[in-house]
């Protein structure tokens, strides 16, 4: 790849613990020029630091790093350096806690890891890795409040409509897509109580929406319909 396609390729860091994962999803990743892997990390010091210096467009975050916790560095980097995370995990990928997880703590999606290059199912796999990279990369981003900062709790937000409405309100939406569950538990508890019941409205795949909306549920005595 010339010098100036690489200055224009998306620039992805990859943290994964095994050097063999790292070097799969680097041939992967590669094999499309537009992507540039300007950089590996085997653990959450080594994956803030090369965030910090080498500032990627994308970081590709394993969930399992060793003794830590890959959706927690990526907790850390959001609250920091806010970076496009995608977590690339070689657990189940449809399951609703780790997915729920990963975008509470800013990640913008889950994708399972590519097979073995041998593998059948590989191609698809590594289009469909690159596809997201392409597509997450370019998502604006603002810095997240850690997550002890949150627990400390959030000042009332004020009003940007005015007058409050003179009619009782019968129902009140709430849209929202990646990063939304912090914001929405900000918004829930801040909310006078009685109030309407709310329905919200998300971007978030079908089977993120049952445990969403248990563990939305278990945190405040609203009602609530997704």
């Amino acid at each position: 790849m010339s010098d100036g396609v690489r200055a224009e390729a998306i620039r992805v860091l990859i943290v994964d613990d095994s050097p063999t994962a790292r070097m799969g999803l680097r041939r992967a990743l590669e094999s499309d020029p537009a992507i540039h892997v300007i950089g590996e990390a085997s653990d959450g010091r080594q994956a803030e630091s090369v965030a910090r210096r080498r500032r990627p467009d994308l970081v590709t975050m394993d969930v399992h790093l060793g003794k830590e916790d890959g959706i927690d560095i990526a907790a850390r980097l959001m609250s920091t350096r806010p970076v496009p995370i995608l977590i690339v995990t070689g657990l189940d990928v449809d399951d609703p806690d780790t997915a729920f997880r990963a975008m509470e703590a800013g990640a913008l999606d889950v994708c399972p890891k590519p097979p073995a290059i041998h593998n059948p199912g590989y191609e698809a796999a590594r289009r469909r890795l690159i596809r997201l990279v392409k597509t997450l990369a370019h998502v604006p981003l603002v810095t997240r409040r850690s997550r002890s900062r949150i627990r400390r709790g959030v000042a009332a937000p004020q009003s940007v409509l005015g007058e409050p409405p003179t009619q009782r309100l019968k129902l009140v939406a709430i849209g929202a897509s990646t990063g939304g569950p912090p914001g929405l538990h900000g918004v829930l508890d801040a909310l006078p109580k009685p109030f309407p019941d709310l329905e919200q409205l998300g971007a978030y795949r079908s089977v993120i929406r049952p445990t969403w909306e248990i563990k939305l549920d278990s945190k405040t005595d609203l009602s609530l319909r997704l």
